[in-house]
């Protein structure tokens, strides 16, 4: 799938026996890749349909350009949105829950700050 500045990026799906459970966004911390977390994923997969991803510059996605750290943190947050929005278009039947720490966290974080309507946070 394409991110910000149309930047290729990695999502994977879990089919667990908990993929009619409510959907799982899960992104991992700086310097590691979605395929670090697999025997969370597969324990998430038990009750929820589970999506990972990598950053851009991490796993199966594109390399990162060399950019300063705020344009890095606004096309981090973007990915995090168009990430969003393709699990949100594969389950229209319920919320999805996002799971990430270090510099997944930040991404959705800053996706936050930068636009409270478009994401629904409060």
């Amino acid at each position: 799938m394409r991110g910000a500045g149309d930047a290729g990026l990695r999502l994977y799906r879990l089919r667990g026996r908990g993929r009619a459970g409510p959907p799982v966004l899960v992104g991992h911390c700086n310097g590691f890749s979605a395929g670090c977390y697999l025997p969370l994923l597969r324990a998430l997969a038990t009750r929820h349909d589970v999506y990972a991803f990598d950053h851009r510059g991490h796993g199966g996605s594109d390399a990162v350009a060399a950019v300063d750290c705020e344009t890095l943190a606004d096309s981090l947050a973007t990915d995090v949105a168009s990430l969003i929005d393709a699990v949100a278009a594969r389950r229209v039947d319920a919320p999805i829950h996002y799971f990430g720490h270090s510099l997944s966290a930040a991404a959705l974080l800053h996706l936050a700050a930068r636009s409270t309507a478009r994401t629904g946070f409060t």
